[in-house]
């Protein structure tokens, strides 16, 4: 995506100018690129079943502030009205407070937009929280626009997940999700209030990790109570690395 090597540029070039300021002088870039076999997100795929190319750069200060951006390739299907979007760029920016050694609450913001053949009446952005405990995690974000222009009515959405992470040896982890999609958008325009969920392992060496997990959602369509699931197994290879 193009502004893939701006927004490197730019965290780079922040921790330069930064070395001066008091807690700062310790930021440091982390980089986690993916090759997964479905872009899931909520329990639904973005690119059309197909695999996706992943990026990630997080900017982390010493003072618990953090920045970023998240890059992957999408496809929601060619739309007279709004476009083919194949790329999909998502600046975040957030702080930590750490409340114990293993326990920390996580505010931000993210914007998601969408390049390359249209997809700017996608874009939204959404702010969220997140508390996390030893192996658990739960959190919630809300989008008072989401899906852009693409929901003429501009309505908002909720959502409520909680996740853990249960080692199981120094390399292995169970994986567990479960996740919630509500509010006025999706009572009015979506398909009706929609859970998501997943379940799997991941296992990790040195600076690569592989994941496979059991990804799906359940639908419940408004005014009908009748529920659809779709569900399918997605399989991620990672690796993470970290800029001097």
């Amino acid at each position: 995506m193009p502004r893939i090597y701006v927004k490197l540029g730019f965290l780079m070039g922040t921790m330069g100018s930064l070395n001066g300021v008091p807690g700062i002088a310790d930021a440091a870039v982390t980089v986690t690129t993916s090759l997964t076999s479905d872009f899931m997100s909520r329990g639904e795929t973005q690119t059309e079943n197909a695999p996706a190319i992943q990026m990630t750069a997080n900017l982390a200060q010493a003072l618990g502030s953090y920045e970023g951006v998240f890059v992957s390739n999408v496809n929601f299907g060619n739309s007279s009205m709004y476009g083919d979007p194949q790329l999909e760029v998502k600046p975040f920016l957030g702080y930590v407070i750490q409340i114990s050694g293993t326990t920390s609450i996580d505010v931000g913001t993210k914007y998601y937009t969408y390049l390359l053949k249209g997809g700017a009446a996608y874009n939204y952005g959404a702010v969220y929280a997140n508390l996390s405990a030893d192996w658990l995690k739960v959190g919630g974000a809300y989008a008072p626009n989401y899906d852009g222009r693409s929901s003429p009515e501009h309505l908002g959405a909720w959502y409520a997940f909680g996740e853990v992470a249960v080692p199981l040896d120094a390399h292995v982890y169970l994986l567990s999700h479960v996740g919630c999609s509500f509010g006025e958008y999706w009572t009015r325009v979506g398909d009706g209030r929609q859970s998501d969920y997943s379940i799997g392992f991941s296992y990790s060496t040195g600076r690569y990790s592989l994941l496979l997990q059991y990804v799906g959602r359940v639908i419940v369509g408004e005014g009908t109570g009748l529920a659809n699931n779709e569900a399918r197994t997605v399989i991620s290879i990672q690796t993470r690395f970290s800029l001097p």
